[in-house]
């Protein structure tokens, strides 16, 4: 496998790259999380539930990211 220089990609070749790469791996029907992946769920829905986590509102997400990407 030969390994790409990715900083020679505009960022619009990244992203189309990144889609494309995860619809290979998304059509691979045995693909499976690895065992950490539950565990870490298991434990961010057990501190939501305890109300550990801060939460944000679509309208919140959408704001940060606006003023994330917009600048």
């Amino acid at each position: 496998m030969s390994l790409v220089n990715l900083k020679s990609y505009t960022k619009s070749e990244k992203i189309k790259l990144m889609e494309e790469l995860w619809e290979d791996l998304n059509a691979d029907e045995n693909l499976e999380s690895p065992q950490w992946h539950q565990t870490i769920l298991e434990e961010r829905l057990g501190q939501y539930r305890k109300g550990e986590l801060k939460t944000y509102s679509l309208d919140e997400i959408k704001q940060r990211l606006n003023s994330r990407f917009d600048s």
